[in-house]
């Protein structure tokens, strides 16, 4: 299987992680999913992360796209954009703690 195709099948089961109804079950399933897509692409988890909120939340307020599809997409991207704000906190937490050591 190309890098290309592994990629898209880590993308499809983010999208379709809508089916887990408990958030922290989801959260974790789509956090392993994208670590795979970042070291599959040779980059960072927060880009990846970034770039997948980026394209579900496009699709999610695309007009053309039936409803039905639109509404799970909603979950997927509520996750994405937690785990998003999740490494910037940590982010901030490591820039801080530099600060102090210095």
């Amino acid at each position: 299987m190309t890098i290309e195709q592994q990629d898209y099948e880590h993308l499809s089961r983010i999208l379709d992680s809508y089916v887990l109804r408990n958030d922290e079950r989801r959260r974790r399933f789509v956090y392993s999913e994208l670590v795979q897509i970042a070291r599959l692409r040779n980059t960072s988890l927060e880009t990846v992360t970034q770039e997948t909120a980026d394209a579900v939340g496009e699709q999610a307020n695309n007009p053309d796209i039936k409803e039905f599809i639109r509404r799970r997409m909603i979950p997927v991207r509520r996750t994405l954009v937690g785990l998003l704000q999740e490494m910037e906190t940590e982010e901030l937490k490591q820039a801080s703690l530099k600060k102090v050591k210095n």
